[in-house]
């Protein structure tokens, strides 16, 4: 994580994203939630200058843009609705007031919403947990259903480094790289790596194996799709509540 750290700030730093601001008390509806504020980001120019420019691809954001959504407090409370965007590289979630953004580390809340026109909103809950798999309990990861059985995607993002690509210019190109990971949550509580291939999943649910093979085909619903996925476990949990 301190890795992880170090090489996003020089990021920040060398692109000019970064730009602190005091935790003000006008942000009077989140402080009201009894949280505190960790100052963050606001888009500046790019930063010119250096011997050896770097250049950026990809993002430490996922989504890449700014939705509308609501972050759930550990008190049981909620946020109005606020501009959210999490960035899955540094595990942090930001937020835009009065044209201030500030990010929130998750130790602060439970887990946010993001509400996307036209299509489902994006869950994001904390305090799953598994050493074997390096994730924290303050690790934010997305939920698709609820219940005994859970589907779970860490969005998680790496960071390379790049050569120098033109030898005359001395240009560097790193490259934030996507590598979402997929977990099911069994009955005991335990964290399994699934890929959505239809083998891999039914082997983690094979004790319904055959009823979940026929109620997919029934409802014509694809293992490789996130969303359907989430939909053949809950009928897994409905079964397995019905006995």
């Amino acid at each position: 994580m301190l890795i992880k750290a170090i090489q996003y700030l020089a990021f920040s730093v060398l692109i000019g994203l970064i730009q602190v601001y005091p935790a003000k008390a006008q942000i009077e509806t989140l402080i009201e939630q009894g949280s505190e504020y960790l100052p963050e980001m606001a888009s500046k120019p790019s930063f010119l200058g250096m011997a050896h420019d770097h250049r950026y691809e990809g993002t430490p954001y996922s989504p890449a843009d700014w939705h509308n959504g609501r972050i759930y407090f550990n008190n049981g409370k909620k946020s109005p609705t606020l501009k959210l965007r999490y960035n899955a590289y540094q595990n942090e979630l930001e937020f835009r007031q009065n044209d201030q953004v500030m990010a929130l580390l998750p130790k602060l809340f439970k887990g946010f919403v993001l509400y996307r026109v036209g299509r489902s909103p994006l869950i994001f809950q904390k305090g799953f947990r598994s050493d074997k798999f390096n994730i924290s309990k303050n690790q934010l990861l997305q939920t698709f259903n609820t219940g005994l059985v859970r589907l779970l995607k860490h969005h998680d993002i790496l960071y390379h480094e790049g050569m120098v690509k033109e030898m005359r210019s001395g240009l560097y190109v790193d490259e934030f790289i996507q590598k979402p990971q997929y977990y099911i949550v069994r009955i005991d509580n335990q964290l399994v790596k699934v890929k959505l291939k239809r083998k891999n999943i039914l082997d983690v649910l094979q004790n319904r194996s055959s009823e979940l093979k026929t109620y997919a085909s029934r409802n014509d619903l694809s293992f490789r799709d996130e969303a359907e996925v989430a939909q053949i476990i809950n009928h897994y949990n409905k079964l397995v509540a019905a006995n």
